[in-house]
Order: structure tokens, then C-alpha cells, then sequence
């Protein structure tokens, strides 16, 4: 599966959902992630090649995801491939006896709300701040531009332009990283 995504900042957190609110959005539910990124550079470093392997614990649920590099230069969208997992430490064991080492840990509180096929995510993330994601899944690359057109749209439509787009992820953003 492609995940299709957008990033801004959110300036204005309860604002926002308003907005959301008056645009249509319904409220889906809301999750707590705990983040662990892995990364093995004697293997293939995922700073370089762009990809991310993560293990997330999001409420009662595990799971082990592996994103590939981003197909676009404007959003975030990459390939997504995600299994659920029966223990969080025993796939952190496993990682690390496989010579992946953890190189950061994102927590963040979500609020998932949802206007047609769109899923959008309202992130507070800790030690780093506000932001919104808007999702969709498409089954190949070719879906890709229209998704991420119809994203941009709506974020236009809740008062951000092209120009607030955000194409880092949350622990590069923690780690200085890319831009």
C-alpha cells in the first residue's frame, strides 16, 4: 500500500479542530503512539536511503512498520508496509539481536478525524510541538498525485498553504535531520 501524506505545523491546536468540525471532519477516536525507529547502518543506513523502520506501541496494539523511500518532492508519501506484532519488547529484542539499534523515540497524543475517504491526524508531539497530517491510501503510485492533490486541498481550504508543508518526519525533526 502507498500511504498518500501531508504535514503542517498547527499553530492553534483547538482552532484547528474547529475548523475541522466546520468543514465536515468527524471525530474517529483518539490514540496515544510511542514510537521506537530503528536503524542499522552496517546493513543499510535509513538516513541515507530514506526509509524508516518502526516498532509503535499505539494504545492496546503493536506494530512493526517498514516505509520506503518518499515518491514525491512535495509530500510525504512512500510505501507502507505494517504488521501487527504480539510484544512490543520481544520485537525489540529480536530487532536488536538482528543488529538494529533504536536511534530515537517519538511520543506523540492523536486526534483522528475523518471527511471521506481522507484520515486526518491532529499530532501534539512531544518536544516538538503541533501538527496535522492528511492520509489516504492508494493501491500503486499511480493514485499518488491526485492524492496528494485532494490533501493539499483541504489543508488549503483550513487556512495552510503549499508553503507550510512539512516533508520531514517527526524524529528527523527531532534529530536536526533532512528537510
Amino acid at each position: 500500500m502507498i500511504e498518500v501524506e501531508v504535514k503542517a505545523c498547527v499553530e492553534n491546536v483547538k482552532r484547528f479542530k474547529d475548523l475541522l468540525g466546520r468543514f465536515g471532519a468527524k471525530f474517529s477516536h483518539a490514540e496515544e503512539h510511542v514510537d521506537v525507529y530503528y536503524n542499522n547502518p552496517d546493513l543499510r543506513d535509513f538516513r541515507v536511503s530514506d526509509e524508516a523502520l518502526r516498532l509503535r506501541r499505539v494504545n492496546n496494539l503493536v506494530l512493526l512498520t517498514y516505509k520506503g523511500k518518499k515518491i514525491d518532492s512535495i509530500s510525504k508519501s512512500r510505501l507502507e508496509i505494517e504488521c501487527a506484532i504480539s510484544s512490543f519488547e520481544e520485537m525489540d529484542a529480536i530487532l536488536k539481536s538482528l543488529g538494529f539499534l533504536p536511534v530515537g523515540e517519538v511520543v506523540k497524543h492523536r486526534h483522528i478525524y475523518l471527511i471521506e475517504e481522507l484520515t486526518i491526524c491532529v499530532d501534539e508531539v512531544r518536544n516538538l510541538g503541533s501538527f496535522v497530517e492528511v492520509e489516504l491510501a492508494s493501491s500503486d503510485e499511480s493514485g499518488v498525485e491526485n492524492g496528494v492533490r485532494r490533501a493539499i486541498g483541504l489543508l488549503e481550504q483550513l487556512g495552510l498553504s503549499k508553503d507550510d508543508l512539512i516533508r520531514r518526519s517527526y524524529l528527523e525533526m527531532m534529530l536536526g535531520g533532512r528537510s
